[in-house]
C-alpha cells in the first residue's frame, strides 16, 4: 500500500470589490466554495479590509492567518494572502517603478514564510534575495 503524496492547495480569486454585483448573494456563494475547496494558502484581490470591514476573514473563517497587502484603494479594498499555518511576513517589494504604476496603491508585492508542516515543511529554504531578484526582473 502506497502512501498519497503530500499535498499543498493554493488558490487565487478575484473577488471583485464588494460595492459591485449583487455582493450579498456573491459572498455566500464565495464562501460555501471556499469552505468545499479548503485551499492551504489563499491570495485574494478586491477584498475590503480593515475593522468591521474585513472580508478576507468572513470570507475563509477563524481557520486562517490572514496578511493584508500594505496598499489599498480609497475606498478601502486591497488584497489579502491567507495561510491555514502561521505566517511570517519577510518584506514588501515596492512596485511603483514606472510612472504608470506611480499612482496605484497595490503596486507591491508581500513576501511571506509559511510555516508549513512536516511531511511538506521539513526542510528550512529561505530567500533572503528575494527583494533583490524581484527588482532586478521588474527592471529588466
Amino acid at each position: 500500500m502506497s502512501e498519497e503524496p503530500a499535498s499543498l492547495r493554493v488558490l487565487t480569486l478575484n473577488a471583485l470589490a464588494p460595492f459591485f454585483a449583487d455582493w450579498p448573494r456573491r459572498r455566500a456563494v464565495l464562501v460555501d466554495a471556499l469552505r468545499e475547496l479548503r485551499p492551504d494558502v489563499v491570495a485574494l484581490q478586491e477584498v475590503a479590509g480593515g475593522g468591521d470591514g474585513d472580508e478576507a476573514g468572513g470570507l475563509l473563517g477563524p481557520d486562517y492567518h490572514l496578511v493584508p497587502h500594505p496598499g489599498r484603494s480609497a475606498d478601502g479594498v486591497g488584497a489579502v494572502l491567507a495561510s491555514r499555518w502561521p505566517v511570517r511576513t519577510v518584506g514588501v517589494v515596492d512596485l511603483h517603478v514606472t510612472p504608470r504604476t506611480a499612482a496605484l496603491p497595490w503596486s507591491a508585492a508581500v513576501v511571506v514564510e509559511v510555516a508549513v508542516p512536516p511531511p511538506l515543511g521539513t526542510g528550512t529554504r529561505r530567500a533572503p534575495q528575494a527583494d533583490l531578484a524581484v527588482r532586478r526582473r521588474v527592471r529588466a
